[in-house]
């Protein structure tokens, strides 16, 4: 299960963002397509072709939303991981006043239609970037879940898990922790 930790944002921009890194290459269909550029002492490497198709399905309320990367995927910096992992990543925003572009991977989530939780994630393989129909993919790379939850950082504003837990000691048997909500 692939964990997403959500930050509490007010602004519209799709400033945050998620990445999880998968062992993809098994999966592709064809002969990919790699790329790299080096920037001072670093060697950037990355996948031109194929491109990727995400969709995320709630658990909660059965809402869908499919979205495709508009860049290429990142293999790694100074070693082509590409055996190992490919790195996928969206960003979101919390802000209901934002628009969301599925084209550019960008995604509304702790809305009512698309909450926090758990989801149905599947990744495809298609042939071009703007593609966001699962119909046309060449291949399903990888299906499972993801857990979309809200940060529980201890300091600043990032915080907004829905339930804080306090420690319950008082009890008679002083033998385990029970937890109340507050």
């Amino acid at each position: 299960m692939i964990q997403s930790i959500v930050n509490r944002q007010t602004t519209t921009t799709f400033t945050n963002g998620v990445v999880f890194y998968l062992n993809l290459a098994d999966k592709i269909v064809g002969t990919p397509t790699f790329g790299s550029t080096t920037i001072g002492d670093n060697t950037f490497y990355f996948l031109t072709s194929p491109f990727f198709l995400i969709k995320l399905e709630s658990q909660f309320t059965g809402k869908t939303k499919i979205f495709t990367r508009p860049d290429y995927a990142s293999l790694g910096t100074n070693v082509n991981t590409y055996d190992r992992s490919i790195q996928m990543a969206y960003k979101y925003s919390m802000n209901p006043n934002s628009t969301e572009d599925l084209s550019e991977s960008e995604i509304l989530v702790g809305t009512d239609e698309f909450p926090l939780g758990l989801y149905n994630l599947t990744i495809y393989q298609i042939d071009s970037s703007g593609e966001l129909d699962p119909a046309n993919a060449t291949a399903t790379l990888y299906s499972g879940l993801l857990n979309m939850k809200a940060s529980a950082a201890t300091t600043g504003t990032d915080n907004f898990e829905s339930v804080q837990y306090t420690e319950y000691t008082n009890n008679d048997s002083e033998n385990e922790s029970v937890y109340l909500t507050n």
